[in-house]
């Protein structure tokens, strides 16, 4: 695909699609971990989203994603249908639309939820459970 080429599912050119600012979530988080008992927080860059998560959590922890928690940004479609990427391949490199995982106990987890959607203006997911 050519930077310049607009894509349809995107709404815009690819190149201006592909470098979208990463939102930056220090004051939110910070606001949070005044307000709750934030156990970790992980940023997810590359590495994707269980290579991030696990490396905040103790040892012998697990991690259970629910995928289908949020909705995937069409971008990653898009990367995946033009390179022909597998699903597991995507999931280990790519954050899917995840900037940041708050990680709380489960009786915090919706009042957790509700104030990150309060502090950013975005919707908040509940993406995952700590297992083990």
């Amino acid at each position: 695909l050519d930077w310049a080429q607009h894509v349809p599912e995107l709404g815009a050119a690819l190149g201006r699609a592909l470098l979208e600012p990463t939102r930056i979530y220090a004051k939110q988080a910070l606001a949070l971990i005044g307000e709750f008992e934030v156990r970790a927080l992980a940023h997810i860059t590359g590495g994707g989203l269980e290579g991030n998560i696990v490396r905040v959590l103790p040892g012998g922890a697990g991690l259970d994603i629910d995928w289908a928690a949020w909705p995937r940004h069409k971008i990653f479609d898009v990367i995946q249908n033009a390179g022909g990427i597998e699903e597991e391949e995507m999931r280990r490199v790519f954050n899917l639309g995840v900037g940041l995982a708050v990680i709380v106990s489960a009786e915090q987890a919706r009042a957790v939820q509700d104030a990150a959607q309060d502090l950013t203006g975005l919707p908040a997911y509940r993406i995952a459970t700590v297992t083990g």
